[in-house]
């Protein structure tokens, strides 16, 4: 089983030295965390391993402010650039007075900056480049030579000032040379003047900037800012990190058909690593080949994650209307225009799937030593673990998965009547170790059927031996929370055990604790406060709660009769 220390990861059987980049210095290390593979799945010798990875994590960082210290403020060399950029007319200045190494055709230009632009490594086909940008920057204003440490981290910002003026120059010549052909005198060729073009505005900050401007703002949890750092590498990956100015509907188009394509959960590493055209390709590459052979497709996101992926983008952007860095939101009034594939709707457990479930080798007995694999071969070792009681607990008290996953081994707790209790009314909202809302911050009381099947022993075991966690084999470090990889185990375990109903998931464990609780006698608004949801009336929001040993009593009488023995602890 994973053990956990600060700057160790456990992910897929193996160990990573994993460390977040301060802010402050992520534009000169070039990343926002480093993260190292231990190439181990043993945890002693992860441990023995991290130290001299960590060591050198934290040099990098170290030398990284040493530098940013040390450099130009970037703030100044960008004012620099948008001095340079336009004149009082909105006009760039003409190129012919940059010291090119040869004369630059705009529309050559152009294609090298739009590469410079996207790709990080693209400045380097334009030649005497960070030249270029010293010059630049001179001309705004600020005194730097081609060798200043701040050149690096504007040659992107720069490549786009330079797109700018290079397609500015060539929609200017391209007008001249049009009205100079209207001025040829042909009898037989009727000319029509062109209308003015538009003047192009001048370009604000890439796309890549504001995401982080926009992620300061929101102040996400760290596994919600994840999310959302992935569903930014996709548009980038499909628009390409241009200025948000430059961002246009037909570009939100052209990545939502791409969006509503993208693979549901559980895609492969492989998969993953690719860029999002590429990936959706190889994706339905692999989804023909199932349909070839009678099996299910696997699923594309549900229209719930697409809405999710596309009202992220659209707060990022109405961010940079308030703040005047775009005149309009592109993605405003396209709520109803794109669709993802149906949101798959959860449901309960039935008797006979509890059975299938309980009775198989994880909870009766499994061959092997249980730290791999799904534990289905039958055998005489019951580990009583995360993996076992996780499940049990969900299905006799209909809590959520981070609720007991993140809990501190001190939430759980007797009263002076001696009935046993999980104690959430410290937890903070939100984050990795809290509760969803106010009303989750409650007091479940254990059901007796887990002081029958040991669950006391096994919290009293844990104190004794000096543990923090109610399950400290679990990652507690994760950047997800220490419930997100058994998420993913169990729903792998529910395949292998011939139960890979989409409908049915963890969660479904609090649908099955519902659904029977709504059967039974207890009042709704008391089994609503067991699970945490909100009373469904305002009057029922008056009072101080429900004792709990009423609920105790409540909690007693919802019983699940398919649930079947377990072997006794030797």
């Amino acid at each position: 089983m994973a053990g956990s220390l600060p700057g160790m990861h456990f992910d897929r059987g193996l160990y990573y030295a994993r460390v977040v980049v301060p802010k402050d210095v992520r534009p000169v290390v070039g990343k926002w965390e480093l993260i190292e593979s231990l190439k181990t799945g043993s945890f002693a010798d992860a441990k023995k391993a991290a130290p001299p990875v960590l060591a050198r994590f934290k040099r990098v960082i170290a030398d990284a402010r040493t530098g940013a210290a040390s450099r130009t403020d970037t703030s100044r060399a960008r004012a620099a650039l948008s001095r340079w950029g336009v004149d009082e007319g909105n006009r760039p200045p003409d190129l012919s007075d940059l010291s090119l190494a040869a004369p630059w055709q705009s529309l050559v230009l152009a294609a090298d900056c739009q590469k410079a632009v996207k790709d990080p490594d693209g400045w380097q086909d334009i030649p005497d480049f960070d030249s270029i940008v010293a010059g630049m920057l001179r001309a705004g204003g600020l005194s730097v030579g081609s060798d200043d440490p701040v050149i690096p981290l504007m040659r992107r910002e720069a490549a786009l000032h330079l797109l700018y003026a290079a397609k500015f120059h060539e929609q200017q010549r391209r007008l001249a040379a049009l009205e100079a052909a209207s001025r040829v005198d042909l009898d037989d060729l009727l000319v029509v003047s062109p209308a003015p073009a538009k003047a192009l505005p001048a370009p604000s900050l890439p796309v890549s900037e504001l995401f982080e401007e926009w992620l300061e703002a929101v102040s996400p949890s760290e596994k919600e800012g994840g999310r959302l750092r992935h569903q930014m590498r996709r548009f980038v990956e499909v628009i390409g990190n241009k200025p948000a100015n430059f961002v246009t509907k037909d570009d939100v188009a052209t990545l939502m058909k791409l969006v509503v394509r993208f693979p549901g959960r559980m895609r492969s590493t492989a998969l993953n690593a690719l860029p999002m055209p590429k990936l959706v390709e190889a994706f339905e590459a692999e989804n023909a080949k199932l349909t070839a052979a009678d099996q299910p497709p696997m699923p594309t996101l549900s229209e719930k994650s697409v809405g999710h992926w596309l009202a992220g983008w659209k707060r990022m952007f109405e961010l940079a209307v308030n703040r005047d860095w775009v005149e309009k939101n592109p993605l405003r009034g396209m709520e109803y225009t794109i669709k993802g594939a149906p949101s798959v709707s959860r449901r309960e457990f039935s008797d006979d799937e509890i059975q299938i479930i309980f009775g198989a080798p994880l909870f009766q007995g499994f061959g092997g030593d249980g730290r791999q694999g799904y534990r289905k071969e039958p055998g005489k070792t019951v580990s009583r673990d995360a993996k076992f009681w996780l499940p049990i607990l969900a299905l006799f008290h209909g809590g959520r998965l981070t609720e007991f996953a993140a809990a501190p081994l001190a939430d759980v707790k007797q009263t002076v009547e001696g009935t046993w209790f999980f104690d959430l009314t410290a937890r903070e909202i939100g984050g990795l170790g809290g509760v969803k809302n106010k009303t989750s911050r409650r007091q479940i009381p254990m059901h007796p059927h887990m002081l029958a099947i040991g669950f006391v022993d096994y919290v009293l075991g844990l104190r004794g031996a000096g543990e923090a966690w109610l399950f400290p084999d679990l990652d507690h470090a994760s950047r997800f929370g220490p419930g997100h990889e058994f998420s993913k185990w169990f729903g792998r375990w529910m395949d292998v055990h011939g139960l890979p109903d989409p409908t049915i998931t963890h969660h479904s464990w609090r649908h099955t604790w519902k659904r029977r609780a709504r059967e039974s006698d207890v009042p709704e608004e008391r089994h609503d406060v067991i699970t945490g949801h909100a009373p469904a009336t305002i009057s029922r929001g008056y009072g101080k709660g429900v004792s709990i040993e009423v609920l105790a009593k409540d909690i007693a009488s919802i019983t699940f009769p398919s649930f079947p023995e377990l072997p006794s602890q030797t």
